[in-house]
């Protein structure tokens, strides 16, 4: 198999970065110039002195079937993807198109545990604490695994398997109490309940994808 190495939004192409404080974009390609005022638009509103102190950066901008963004925490960035709607078999097949699938269940977890078969594919560590250990902890959790890809660990999407009724992570909307149902969304064979439904558009803000080549012999 050939995957890519981050997950991306659902229904989205990465096209660069656009930086706050210059206004300045960078990327392969060049940000079509209906984009770039729309963006400076939304992110350089004209407000009320009133309101000045209390604006902030949206952690996240929509405009369907055009962009999508997201604030990188921590800076003074965006990544900026294109965007265009699609459903779950609609993504597939825009994928098919390509030459590129999605990953069944039996596979992610292949991927993400980097062939092993550790409940956590850091180890057994879960008390994350304010030290030394716990930042050693977190870098082990979001750094590349031993396949050098990169798994979400934010709990606040999904990522769509070739399969509607299993996809992988967590969105967790309530948090949990114990730290085991913490972290267990974390954990490489974790299976969430939610299921996609066959009808419904993934939104960038709900759902990750992986393209990946399948080797078929």
């Amino acid at each position: 198999m050939i995957i890519q190495k981050y997950a991306l939004p659902a229904g989205t192409e990465f096209l660069g970065i656009f930086d706050v404080v210059s206004g300045v974009f960078k990327g392969e390609f060049a940000l079509p110039l209906a984009y770039e005022n729309r963006v400076k638009d939304l992110l350089y509103p004209k407000l009320e002195a009133s309101n000045c102190l209390s604006w902030l950066f949206p952690a996240t901008i929509l405009e369907r079937n055009q962009f999508y963004m997201e604030f990188l925490p921590e800076s003074d960035h965006y990544f900026v993807y294109s965007h265009a709607e699609y459903t779950h078999t609609q993504l597939q097949e825009r994928l098919a198109q390509k030459g590129y699938s999605l990953l069944n269940s039996d596979q992610w977890e292949y991927m993400a545990g980097a062939g092993t078969r550790r409940l956590f594919r850091w180890g057994n560590e879960l008390l994350i604490q304010k030290n030394q250990a716990g930042k050693l902890i977190l870098e082990k959790m979001n750094q590349s695994n031993m396949f050098g890809l990169v798994i979400d660990t934010t709990k606040i999407r999904y990522e769509l398997t070739s399969q509607l009724e299993q996809p992988k992570l967590e969105k967790a909307e309530v948090e949990k109490c114990h730290l085991i149902e913490k972290m267990l969304p974390l954990s490489t064979y974790y299976q969430t309940t939610h299921q996609v439904d066959v009808n419904q558009l993934v939104s960038p803000e709900t759902y990750l994808y992986r393209k990946a080549i399948l080797m078929v012999e």
